[in-house]
């Protein structure tokens, strides 16, 4: 099966944005022009390698 162009760096830099700002796979797939697959699936990746968790973690600093 033929495999897509990779999601960039800056591509990731949006997905993890936009999941802040609350926005979810589908929409933040529109957003970039990619497959909602494709989005949701590196979402899965970047949970696996903890750095969304990490996100979430530097974003609660700033819950004082």
């Amino acid at each position: 099966m033929a495999r897509g162009k990779q999601i960039t760096k800056s591509e990731d830099s949006v997905i993890k944005l936009g999941l802040q700002i609350g926005r979810g796979p589908t929409e933040i797939a529109k957003f970039l022009g990619r497959s909602r697959q494709s989005v949701h699936n590196r979402i899965n990746r970047m949970k696996k390698t903890g750095e969304i968790n990490q996100m979430v973690a530097d974003l609660g600093q700033f819950d004082e």
